[in-house]
């Protein structure tokens, strides 16, 4: 693959990262794109800097690849801001994402929270990309709150009103297949009763979330 200059003068993203996001927005994301990622983001970045801070491979390995699902996130959401390098991003990510995890650790001391290779320069001196990862990963702990919200809204919910909402939410099953898997002994007469009940349902949960 083409090795790229990462911004161009007018701060915008040249080939291939380029490639890269229309790749992931267009579902083709290849082998090719993760192995560009995983050699300028991971190998390059956060991998030196988790080891220099006295985390292990696995550690850097598993935070890499919550950084490319935060990227995939972003990009789906058309939420990405293509001022900023991917690379960058994904480092910037993965180096907060440690950080947080580290500090955790009442007794743990960070070596360098600022070391960085030569290349990542630009993340830490430029105030406004800080703040966007920042604002990412708030976004990120304030979605993981309320899938938690969720999960514990629906465990309280009895059937068939738990498996009318997983059915149709979770496993997106027309209500034609959720009528063929609700099992007879609760009544339905067809898949019509299936979706009046489904709003009822999804009522009830709304209550327990407090929504």
């Amino acid at each position: 693959m083409e090795q790229p200059q990462t911004m161009n003068e007018k701060g915008t993203q040249k080939a291939p990262e380029q490639g890269v996001v229309e790749a992931i927005r267009t579902g083709s994301f290849l082998s090719e794109h993760y192995q560009y990622l995983r050699q300028k983001a991971f190998q390059s970045g956060i991998l030196p800097f988790i080891l220099h801070n006295g985390g292990r491979v696995e550690e850097a390995e598993e935070i890499f690849h919550d950084a490319l699902l935060t990227l995939y996130r972003l990009v789906g959401e058309d939420k990405y801001n293509s001022q900023y390098s991917i690379c960058s991003l994904l480092f910037g990510i993965g180096r907060r994402k440690y950080i947080s995890l580290y500090k955790k650790n009442k007794n743990a001391i960070l070596r360098n929270e600022n070391y960085h290779q030569e290349h990542f320069q630009e993340l830490v001196s430029d105030e406004k990309m800080i703040q966007y990862i920042d604002d990412i990963l708030q976004g990120n702990t304030q979605r993981e709150r309320e899938l938690e919200m969720l999960e514990k809204a629906l465990k309280q919910l009895e059937d068939p009103d738990r498996s009318i909402l997983e059915f149709f939410y979770l496993e997106k099953k027309s209500f034609k297949e959720i009528f063929n898997l609700i099992p007879t002994h609760f009544g339905f007469k067809d898949s019509e009763a299936v979706k009046k009940r489904k709003y009822y349902s999804l009522e009830k949960l709304r209550k327990l979330m407090g929504t």
